[in-house]
């Protein structure tokens, strides 16, 4: 049975606009980055099929939907748009329009990617969809600059990170008595970046949500990157949102997006179209009226907000457990998993950095949980 997607009708900037909702593998980057396509005014002269497969069904199948931006991506190749990143020879088997149709299949269960914690992302082939298609991809894990060696520390990538982290168990492990700089150094870092996985076990930080809303432009679309998700989110007059494509919310015409303010949620809250906090919560509050009403949103929403708290206290608990007393390797996972609400308030302002991949401003040395690159392994980051 092919995978299907629902859709929901939403208003953007006055025009209506149809949407994908998640199914029940979670927020992939497929539905983010189509997303973007359907609501960002920049692609209306290049999405218009696109627009057309979402809204004339109720449900879009996962094949329709994979032949309409396959198109898209041989369209935007042609260099006829400047949305786009033509700018390049885009032939031979290493170009971004080969590694795009070659992933697309696969995109809507998961993207290995590999952040760098000062915002960035290392290089990899799974990020040629979002330069060919000059889609911002973002993510807000970042050191605190009053980390103790940040500055070392801040342009590492996960993937770098863990081999620090692993080494130190190694030496650990060996019982070794070595008291050199070196040995000492990776024992202190290894240790550092644990207080940090720790600290951050939802792969979001308050200063990374204010350099996210320090770096993305106002009403600029992009595709957010958080606790092996993607998600399309907004900076609307400095406060950053994110588009609600859960399915529970399809009929609910009065929630569109959902403020990120809170990195555990409890000061998040949901907005109409127009950008106006919807009322339900409140009532909610007031009146304790809590049903088993499959469509009664309250309840949707305080299971949501529960779910995510048990997740995160899990990964918390994984973390200590694995971990020897002087390093860790996080508990990412590889395995497809339903979404979550996720959630941050930023505080703090952090250093500023590139965390954004456009068109082609990443090259080979560079960032995005990508570092060493499109490494597929248990230790890698996976998105879905």
């Amino acid at each position: 049975m092919d995978i299907e997607f629902a859709t929901k009708t939403i208003e953007y900037k006055g025009e209506e606009r149809s949407i994908l909702m998640q199914n029940e593998n979670g927020p992939c980057a497929l539905i983010a980055l189509v997303n973007v396509l359907l609501i960002d005014p920049r692609y209306n002269d290049v999405s218009q099929e696109l627009k057309r497969t979402v809204k004339d069904s109720s449900n879009v199948s996962l094949e329709n939907l994979l032949q309409v931006v396959a198109e898209l991506v041989l369209q935007t190749s042609g260099g006829k748009d400047d949305t786009f990143d033509t700018k390049k020879e885009d032939t031979g088997e290493d170009s971004d329009v080969t590694k795009c149709l070659t992933l697309l299949p696969e995109l809507h269960t998961g993207l290995n990617v590999n952040p760098t914690f000062d915002g960035g992302f290392k290089d990899s082939p799974e990020l040629s969809i979002f330069r060919l298609l000059n889609i911002d991809l973002i993510h807000g894990w970042v050191l605190e600059d009053s980390t103790p060696g940040y500055t070392r520390l801040q342009k590492l990538s996960y993937d770098e990170a863990i081999d620090i982290c692993t080494h130190a168990s190694d030496v650990m492990s060996a019982g070794s008595t070595s008291e050199s700089k070196d040995t000492e150094s990776i024992l202190t870092d290894a240790q550092n970046l644990k207080n940090f996985f720790d600290e951050s076990p939802t792969q979001l930080t308050t200063s990374g949500i204010q350099l996210l809303i320090g770096e993305l432009e106002n009403s600029k679309l992009a595709v957010l990157f958080r606790n092996d998700h993607f998600a399309t989110v907004l900076n609307h007059d400095g406060t950053l949102f994110s588009l609600v494509t859960d399915l529970g919310y399809k009929k609910k015409q009065n929630i569109v997006w959902e403020s990120l303010l809170t990195i555990d949620g409890s000061g998040n809250a949901f907005f109409d179209s127009k950008f106006q906090e919807s009322q339900y919560e409140n009532e909610y509050n007031e009146n304790n009226d809590i049903t088993s009403n499959n469509e009664n949103i309250s309840t949707d929403h305080q299971i949501a907000l529960q779910l995510q708290s048990e997740e995160d206290s899990k990964l918390a608990k994984s973390l200590d457990r694995k971990a020897p007393s002087n390093s860790t390797r996080p508990n990412t996972k590889d395995k497809k998993k339903k979404h979550k609400k996720k959630d941050s308030k930023p505080k703090s302002k952090p250093k500023k950095s590139s965390n954004v991949v456009r068109g082609q401003s990443v090259t080979r040395s560079n960032n995005n949980r990508s570092s060493t690159p499109s490494k597929s392994s248990k230790d890698s980051c996976i998105i879905i």
